[in-house]
């Protein structure tokens, strides 16, 4: 299992680090390396209180921001998928033959 982990700099304090993810726990320490120590102790000790991690779907609910990483790469593939379906919207559909017979 990996957790993401916020390290920041507590003036006067050291450092802190701290995961939010699924268990709400920090640590402090003097050090950067001592904070992130005893921040995986605690992780380590909560886990085997018997907490369990699951998966857990729930139909019909959607997201309200966006699910796609906001990043410069996924903005220019975006983009591209977006210029691919004005160009093909604008192009005449292969199998519409115009009717050629003459109405009078």
């Amino acid at each position: 299992m990996e957790f993401s982990v916020l390290i920041r700099q507590v003036e006067g304090a050291g450092f802190r680090a701290s995961c939010n993810d699924l268990l709400p726990t920090s640590a402090d320490g003097v050090t950067r390396a001592e904070a992130l120590a005893k921040l995986r102790a605690e992780i380590e000790r909560q886990m085997t209180g018997g907490i369990e991690v699951v998966r857990l779907r729930i139909d019909g609910i959607r997201p309200t921001a966006t699910v796609w990483p906001d990043d410069e790469i996924t903005s220019d593939w975006l983009a591209g998928i977006s210029a691919a379906r004005a160009e093909a919207s604008d192009r005449q559909d292969p199998w519409d033959v115009p009717d050629t017979a003459d109405p009078s």
